[in-house]
């Protein structure tokens, strides 16, 4: 066991430090960010049994070491529809409400939304406008979704879980008190699920100045602790954080974040978290941090995410590409933050955050985007409209051309 450990440690260690995000690009690194933040009490260990054999080895993923291309040229303008803010059926003026921070948004059916936010908020959606609903919690939630009209859950701060039964929103797993000065805060930034017994839930144990990742897995009567994903030997030099997920089976899940600057990208195969090298998984100056992640498929997967440059470096956008062999880097071309990413089919994904990006199968398209507020989520209604959320409260409606406004 303990020579097993640390051949994946070794392993971890030799993966996280492959290429570079900006290759022959040199200044100085940046200092990992020092946060004060609130100490977390450890969560009971529940029994876990494998639903795989374990690999004997780890076979590292052959992959292309991205190059230094030349200034992205302006992409062409998307001409396939517009984009609208909504509400009550029809396009509005887009609203700004500075007191909200939301989240993410999730849909139930064509006409039934669910929104998230800081401070416990919560919204509903109803086909035709968004209503603020009780919520029992002033944590702030960061993700939220529904297998059913009766089955939600939602997810964030102290690590807090909310669950829906059709009726009312309760708190499934009571968020930690304040702990004191130099302990940890557990965070949970994203929850998904395969089906109703099989979910996850993954964030970040916070502690002043670094951060190791956490997931929990839901059996379908409880939350247990699986094998946790190997730590860095230093956490504060090089914290790990968890910032999405997506489950396809018991024997698949994938988790995205960012760890020692460089994009993180690992699956679960049933039995142990396996880091997959991508084309940001390591930096030698600034730091990548992926944070949304869609599917068409198991073997189709869309990630976006951020690169955040050294001094004089502008932030760009960064789009991979899971292929079922390896990931690979999409070319965004030249843009600001990416906080969502919504894959519908091989030649229809969106990207939102400073502004709307359209991959047509063939190359990017850029959108107008009607409001300066920051996309923070992108999802489908269930017959294939698309929609977005933006953090102070616009509700974005992609109207097809031709459709009726």
């Amino acid at each position: 066991m303990i020579r097993s450990y640390l051949l994946r440690m070794v392993v971890l260690g030799a993966v996280l430090g492959l290429t570079a995000c900006v290759p022959n690009l040199a200044t100085s690194p940046l200092a990992t960010p020092v946060s004060p933040l609130p100490t977390f009490t450890p969560l009971p260990s529940p029994t876990w049994t494998p639903t795989a054999k374990p690999s004997p080895t780890l076979t590292e993923t052959v992959w292309l070491t991205p190059t230094e291309t030349p200034a992205p040229t302006p992409a062409p303008e998307y001409t396939g529809g517009a984009w609208e803010c909504w509400d009550r059926g029809q396009s509005v003026p887009c609203p700004y409400d500075a007191s909200l921070s939301l989240k993410q948004i999730t849909f139930v059916s064509d006409t039934e939304a669910w929104a998230v936010g800081a401070d416990g908020y919560i919204a509903r959606w109803d086909g035709y406008t968004w209503r603020r609903v009780e919520s029992p919690t002033d944590k702030d939630l960061n993700d939220v979704v529904f297998l059913s009209p009766d089955n939600g859950w939602a997810v964030g701060e102290g690590g807090v879980i909310l669950h829906w039964d059709g009726r009312a929103w309760s708190v499934a797993r009571e968020p930690q008190p304040s702990p004191p000065p130099g302990g940890y805060s557990l965070i949970w930034n994203a929850i998904g699920f395969s089906s109703p017994t099989d979910g996850w839930v993954v964030g970040t144990e916070y502690s002043e100045g670094g951060g190791s990742g956490y997931t929990m897995h839901w059996n379908g009567t409880a939350w247990e602790e699986p094998p946790q994903i190997p730590q860095p030997y230093d956490i504060y030099s090089s914290p790990l954080f968890l910032l999405d997920v997506i489950a396809f089976s018991p024997h698949d899940a994938w988790v995205v974040g960012e760890n020692h600057r460089g994009g993180l990208t690992l699956r679960w195969d049933g039995y142990l978290w396996i880091v997959v090298p991508n084309p940001f998984a390591s930096l030698k100056f600034g730091r990548c941090w992926l944070y949304s992640i869609s599917a068409i498929s198991p073997d189709s997967i869309w990630v976006a995410g951020i690169f955040l440059g050294g001094a004089g470096i502008s932030n760009q956008g960064i789009v991979i590409h899971w292929n079922s062999a390896r990931w690979i880097d999409m070319q965004l071309p030249e843009t600001g933050w990416v906080t969502a990413v919504l894959a519908s089919s091989e030649d229809n994904v969106w990207i939102g955050g400073d502004e709307l990006f359209h991959w047509n199968g063939q190359g990017w398209e850029k959108a107008v985007k009607p409001t300066s507020d920051r996309v923070m989520d992108i999802k489908s209604s269930p017959n294939g409209e698309i929609w977005a959320l933006t953090q102070h409260g616009a509700f974005l409606h992609l109207v097809a051309q031709g459709d009726a406004r």
